[in-house]
């Protein structure tokens, strides 16, 4: 299911590559909310910032907290596997990263975040880079939580395609970390839970998640 989609453990340049990759998507718009709804992206410095941060930052057992989600090479006639695998290696960028901060030992939780460069969006890249996150994590998360902008369509309908995703009800209690982020987030975020150990991809024909999942 995910495998033209791998990760790897994020890197400050990456931040700058997925930065450069929305502004050139955005060159020439107005400012109309744009840039508000791709912080930090939109901003080389702010996305290098929050890379570092993010980059150093690491689960128990030294496991890092945040990948960049890659795009596995594909061969062509003209450029067979082998060929794509070297160019690769050279020239490769992120397509998005996909991090779990605000870890809790106690209740073994984090806070889950996943944010994918405008031109790759629809392509369900969202939602199979969670499957792979939570394959790698699910050893030491046993619940993930992402609070999303109630506005983020797009970040709904990738989260209600991962089954089972648990959206909460508005009192229904959190993990105190998770909640104090809602709080900072207007307290009017959509909370949604999911158990990486049951997580899967819903079928295709299932209803139809940073930036509104928080990164």
């Amino acid at each position: 299911m995910c495998d033209h989609l791998a990760l790897r453990p994020y890197r400050v340049a990456d931040g700058l590559n997925l930065a450069i990759a929305c502004q050139q998507h955005f060159f020439g718009r107005a400012e109309d909310g744009w840039r508000a709804n791709e912080w930090p992206f939109c901003d080389a410095i702010a996305a290098q910032n929050q890379a570092a941060a993010l980059a150093f930052h690491t689960l128990p057992g030294g496991m890092p907290c945040a990948w960049s989600i890659m795009e596995r090479p594909t061969g062509t006639a003209d450029a067979p596997i082998e060929e794509s695998v070297r160019r690769s290696r050279r020239s490769r960028s992120p397509v998005g990263v996909i991090a779990a901060t605000l870890y809790d030992s106690t209740t073994r939780s984090a806070l889950l975040g996943t944010y994918i460069i405008p031109e790759k969006r629809g392509l369900a890249f969202q939602r199979e880079a969670k499957v792979l996150l939570f394959a790698k994590l699910g050893q030491w998360i046993d619940e993930f939580y992402c609070l999303v902008a109630p506005t983020n369509e797009s970040s709904l309908r990738g989260l209600r395609k991962i089954a089972p995703a648990e959206w909460l009800a508005p009192d229904a209690p959190l993990p105190p970390n998770i909640e104090q982020e809602r709080r900072m987030m207007g307290g009017h975020a959509v909370a949604v839970r999911i158990v990486p150990a049951h997580a899967s991809p819903a079928s295709p024909g299932s209803p139809g998640t940073p930036p509104g999942a928080r990164v």
